[in-house]
């Protein structure tokens, strides 16, 4: 019986990627070595069927604790980082036979948030532009006013110095 549930996990897993419409790599193991792995392009585990479970890894804590995961793994461990659930399977007296573990390429949503991120910085630098151009067309329009102020002061001055000029010359 129990090694009929590991089948009919073994039997899912290659369609997996096609029922959840998402990119992700799945492996399945039993207690000690994984019966099957199938990378995606965006993620590759370079995990191999038959081979044994690695003790550093998570999916070596599943089998030995009984408890699923869901944890981001970083880059610097296998060169993408990747979203990383895990869970276990069980016998019908709930001991652990062997687990599932699904890794989700996080490349993609990371390239979209930095995108984001310079995307809204480009906005900042072109708010902040737009204010500084906002504030020298005040300025401007204040010089002008000036100009304009100026200029009628000049005109009656000069209005001015015409009626001196014309009492001077008809005196």
């Amino acid at each position: 019986m129990e090694e009929g549930i590991l089948e009919a996990f073994l039997k899912v897993m290659p369609v997996l990627k096609d029922i959840l419409l998402e990119d992700i790599a799945v492996g399945v193991a039993d207690t000690t070595t994984y019966l099957y792995y199938r990378p995606v392009d965006t993620l590759d585990l370079e995990l191999k069927g038959g081979s044994k479970v690695p003790v550093e890894s998570p999916m070596y804590e599943l089998l030995k604790k009984g408890k699923g995961y869901n944890s981001i793994v970083p880059k610097e461990v296998y060169g993408v980082t990747f979203k990383s659930i895990g869970y276990p399977i069980k016998d019908s007296h709930g001991n652990v036979i062997g687990g599932i573990g699904i890794g989700k390429s996080l490349d993609q949503q990371f390239k979209i948030e930095e995108s984001t991120d310079s995307l809204f910085a480009s906005l900042e630098e072109t708010s902040a532009s737009i204010e500084e151009i906002s504030a020298g067309s005040e300025k401007l329009l204040n010089i002008m006013g000036n100009g304009v102020e100026i200029t009628k002061q000049a005109e009656k001055s000069v209005k001015e110095s015409n009626e001196i000029h014309n009492i001077v010359t008809v005196t």
